[in-house]
């Protein structure tokens, strides 16, 4: 046996549910533009200081190792067959310097004006 019985009627506005559809699709767009934003400025950052950097850096290296390599294939064809004469020399020579770079610098660059002096004085 029932009690009774209840009836709801709902009349559904379509211009104001409309409305607020329209509103939140408003806000929604909002918030992704905001978000896009951030996103994009993080890219921006992270090619700046990270990407940028690295490849500096690689492009560095590859150079450094291309003018090694260089160096080496000089110094094979300069001294041929004398290389392990001269290998042995520069490792004496390395424990008889100072093995900082400001020292081999200013030692280079003393012999420098020592030649300079010498060549002054030749000419003078």
């Amino acid at each position: 046996m029932s009690d009774g019985r209840v009836v709801i009627d709902v009349d559904l506005d379509k211009a104001k549910a409309m409305g607020g559809i329209s509103d939140i699709n408003k806000e929604v767009g909002s918030m992704a533009k905001s978000i896009s934003g951030v996103m994009k400025d993080a890219g921006k950052n992270m090619t700046k200081y990270v990407t940028l950097p690295l490849v500096a850096m690689a492009t560095g290296m590859g150079k450094a190792a291309m003018d090694l390599e260089a160096t080496e294939a000089k110094y094979y064809t300069v001294f041929g067959n004398m290389s392990d004469q001269s290998d042995e020399f520069i490792k004496e020579f390395q424990k008889l310097t100072p093995a900082t770079k400001a020292e081999a610098r200013s030692m280079a660059s003393g012999i420098q004006d020592f030649e300079n002096k010498s060549l002054m004085l030749a000419i003078a």
